[in-house]
């Protein structure tokens, strides 16, 4: 009985702690089959195959620069040609168990078993583009299917903020009256209440006053008596009606200096002296809340006309975030929009808020415009004067609802964007591969601009094993866009999707909005984003004034890349160029 001999091996890292840089989430086991017949010739076509190509070393892919891409297909169809049939299964690291490991390990090292010279595989589907499988498929364990949903697209980069104080919840009290503190009442930090005694002036001008008024109410009381016995002899005939009527004029004026002193006495006084005719003056907190702030010691002279409030008393639990709002978000950074607070006090939680208040002016020197956002601080976490960021739940600049996807569901190969689509009203699970049209990057998920429908299920987890399995019956897959014939694979071929190069370099997709107007810009923008170490690769787009990244997120970042373009002259969603920079640059590529 003829015999089949097995070899195999895996492809990509097979590391199993994804953590490190450049491993990936999967590897692929892939199989090799011969028939004994035919071991020898495919040992000697294998040798001959490598030495023509790599002189020494082994058959793969990684020793194949990228220049190669033509030389890596000649190769592969080479390999074709052997007598030996492929086959692929997708592994899922984080599904593998440490007794699971051992068992593959002696299965793998185990004498291999006399086995029939076809392996049963299932059938390519005759339908093209479309990808069944049967329902006990082991691909199928781990994959998720959502339904594509229209969501508001929120705005792309945190805005800068401070935590301040709520006006509306806050006093900050002045002296209304010169003079010298003679008593300290109240601390930083001290809780208070609504009209407790926080501090006691000695204020002479007060005493004045209050003096001037017992005088003036005492005056009133004796014009209103003379007034009283004029009225008496007038009656009885005694006195001429015009002494009556000079009577009556003196209490009125009494009565008017009386209610002067009253008003200049309040005036120096809001509030009330200790006592009637005292000088001490008690400072009262307005409202109940925190002693944020203490400008005051014992001894100190006072005036009025101070620069800063001798205490500020605010409620703590109600604090507000004053926001920098750049012009151009002006129109979706409105009263009532939901808003997510981080501080780097506490990284690993928000604060949720909503704006209040919107400044009617921009700051003319930074271009921004000032939104209030009140916070919840219940807990007493937040303090004023923390620099913060907001996230504004508002729409993305140009975006309303737009289908928005997890970042797993998408195949992005430097050039096309795929997702895999389950198909509807099938007996047995069906996948169709779509082309989509990427919008911005939003950390973990992706906008999809076109190729989707609401309502559309699609694969969100395990969508390699998908296209693995497209590619392996030959149809269109993430390495076949169609324009040629599909080929079964045949080897170690590179994948590339978000997460990983063509070159197996660990990297990531970005997108970010940079102005330009012309194909001058475009060169100019492209060049200054390929200069950052580690950026694999960058297209900007001059319609939608986007730029597409595939970068090394362990060399670069997109904040480098931004420095980078604005370096040049165009402006970013991130940072600004520099106007001298902006100014040199050709009449054609002037955008603002």
């Amino acid at each position: 009985m003829d015999r089949t001999y097995a070899f195999v091996d895996e492809s990509g890292n097979s590391d199993l702690d994804t953590s490190k840089g450049g491993s990936s989430g999967f590897f692929i086991v892939c199989s090799i089959l011969v028939a004994e017949k035919d071991l020898e010739a495919a040992y000697a076509q294998a040798e001959a195959l490598r030495e023509r190509h790599f002189q020494t070393g082994e058959i793969k892919s990684s020793n194949l620069k990228p220049k190669d891409s033509d030389r890596r297909a000649r190769i592969l169809n080479e390999l074709a040609e052997l007598p030996f049939k492929l086959y692929f299964t997708v592994v899922d690291k984080s599904l593998i168990t440490v007794a699971a490991l051992a068992g593959a390990t002696w299965y793998l090292q185990r004498p291999a078993p006399e086995v029939a010279t076809e392996a049963v595989v299932q059938k390519p589907s005759a339908e093209p583009g479309v990808l069944r499988f049967p329902t006990a498929a082991p691909q199928l364990a781990q994959l998720k299917v959502e339904r594509a949903e229209l969501a508001p697209v929120p705005m792309d980069e945190p805005l800068a903020a401070r935590v301040s104080y709520d006006e509306n919840a806050t006093a900050r009290l002045f002296a209304p009256v010169a003079g010298r503190a003679v008593e300290i009442r109240a601390n930083l930090g001290d809780s208070v209440k609504a009209g407790e005694v926080l501090a006691v002036l000695d204020a002479p001008e007060l005493g004045t006053a209050a003096a001037d008024l017992a005088k003036a109410r005492a005056d009133a009381q004796l014009k209103k008596a003379a007034l009283e016995r004029m009225k008496s002899l007038f009656a009885a005939e005694v006195v001429p009606r015009r002494e009556l009527e000079a009577a009556q004029a003196d209490w009125q004026q009494a009565q008017a200096e009386a209610e002067r002193a009253r008003l200049r006495l309040a005036n120096l006084a809001p509030g009330g002296a200790s006592e009637a005719g005292s000088q001490r003056y008690l400072l009262r907190a307005p409202l109940a809340g925190i002693v944020a702030a203490r400008n005051i010691n014992p001894a100190m002279e006072v005036r009025p006309d101070a620069t800063e409030p001798l205490f500020v008393v605010t409620d703590m639990r109600r604090l507000s975030v004053l926001v920098d709002v750049p012009d151009r978000d002006l129109p979706v950074v409105t009263v009532g929009k939901a808003t997510r607070v981080e501080v780097s006090a506490y990284p690993e939680r928000s604060f949720e808020g909503q704006v209040i208040r919107v400044a009617p002016t921009l700051d003319p020197q930074t271009r921004r415009i000032q939104a209030r956002v009140a916070v919840d601080n219940r807990e007493g976490l937040l303090k004023p004067e923390m620099y913060a960021t907001a996230n504004v739940s508002a729409p993305l600049r140009n975006y309303k609802n737009e289908i928005v996807v997890p970042q797993t569901a998408v195949l992005w190969t430097g050039k096309r964007a795929i997702v895999y689509v389950k198909q509807p009203d099938t007996n047995t699970p069906a996948f169709l591969m779509r082309e989509v049209e990427l919008g911005p990057s939003l950390g973990n998920s992706y906008v999809i601009l076109n190729g989707l429908r609401e309502g559309e299920e699609i694969v969100t987890n395990g969508v390699f094993a998908i296209d693995a399995s497209a590619q392996l019956e030959g149809k269109t897959s993430m390495m076949n866009n169609g324009d040629e014939p599909a080929k079964p694979m045949t080897g170690h071929e590179g994948h590339m999707m978000h997460a990983q190069s063509a070159t197996g370099v660990a990297s990531e997709h970005a997108m970010f909005g940079v102005k330009g107007s012309c194909d001058m810009c475009k060169e100019r923008i492209e060049k200054a984003a390929k200069g950052v170490k580690g950026v694999l690769s960058a297209h900007w787009d001059k319609d939608t004034q986007m730029i597409h990244l595939q970068y090394d997120p362990q060399k670069t970042s997109t904040k480098a890349i931004s420095k980078a373009i604005a370096k040049v002259g165009h402006d970013t969603d991130m940072d600004k160029a520099d106007k001298a920079v902006y100014d040199k640059l050709p009449a054609c590529c002037h955008y603002r």
